[in-house]
């Protein structure tokens, strides 16, 4: 069998987008990063070489442990296999985004094994915005953690923040909900994005020696993130699937409900 062949630079945007994805199959990869083309065989093949190299494994398929590669999967497509970074990958990745270990996040090793249907949600949320010109791949984080106490035991993970000055959206947080938890549930994660976002530190521009007792910090996610220019909090964005119009539009006005102020 004749081995893949594959262009460095394929190599190279495929290590991109698995570096913020985590987990991705290879049709999600060619959406980001070739849009113009419909058939994923170069993105696989990139994989291949990949794998051959120790960045990259396949650890699963979007059929999940209960299904067969190559049968429909909970889209009803083909199944794919479902492609993550080793250590050396997320090493590699991260310096081809220009991002320090501790920006990179975890890798999600065995998340394949389970078919990662909410993976394969951010990722379908991600790469609609990216088609409607908001962002590219390298304007994600996935899976960002926001820490609610200085004991850093709670925290509000987003599953996509957005970082796009340029095209008018500095920092909305994209929250996927595929309607498999209670909706009381989806309200109590909006509430804890409040608490974070209210939550006030030590402004760490100002020496611990230079600081008095009782005075004001500031905002916690403004440590996290560059000024974004707009006043208020920065937006949540849900993205609602995993129904049909009218589930999901009652679901909707149910969270709406559930968090408007009384």
């Amino acid at each position: 069998m004749a081995k893949p062949r594959s262009t460095v630079r394929d190599q190279a945007d495929a290590l991109k987008v698995l570096g913020v994805l985590k987990v991705a199959n290879a049709t999600q990869i060619l959406h980001l990063v070739r849009p113009h083309l419909t058939d994923n065989k170069t993105i696989r093949n990139a994989l291949l070489v990949l794998q051959v190299a120790g960045v990259v494994v396949s650890e699963g398929n979007t059929a999940g442990p209960a299904g067969r590669f190559g049968a429909p999967d909970r889209t009803g497509e083909p199944s794919q296999k479902l492609w993550g970074l080793t250590p050396a990958g997320l090493d590699a990745a991260g310096k081809l985004l220009g991002r320090a270990p501790e920006d990179m996040g975890g890798r999600a090793r065995g998340a394949g094994r389970g078919g990662a249907p909410h993976a394969m949600g951010a990722n379908a949320a991600i790469i609609a915005f990216t088609k409607g010109g908001i962002g590219d791949i390298t304007a994600w984080r996935t899976e960002v953690p926001h820490v609610l106490a200085a004991t850093g035991k709670q925290n509000v993970r987003a599953d996509a923040v957005l970082r796009a000055k340029e095209a008018g959206v500095p920092l909305p947080m994209v929250e996927v909900d595929r309607h498999t938890e209670p909706v009381e549930r989806v309200a109590d994660k909006l509430a804890a994005y409040a608490a974070c976002y209210r939550r006030q530190v030590a402004d760490p521009g100002v020496p611990w020696t230079s600081r008095r007792a009782g005075e004001e910090g500031v905002p916690y996610w403004q440590t996290l993130y560059r000024d974004t220019g707009l006043p208020g909090w920065p937006p949540l964005v849900f993205v609602f699937t995993g129904a049909g119009p009218k589930a999901l539009t009652n679901r909707m006005q149910t969270l709406a409900e559930l968090t408007r102020e009384h």
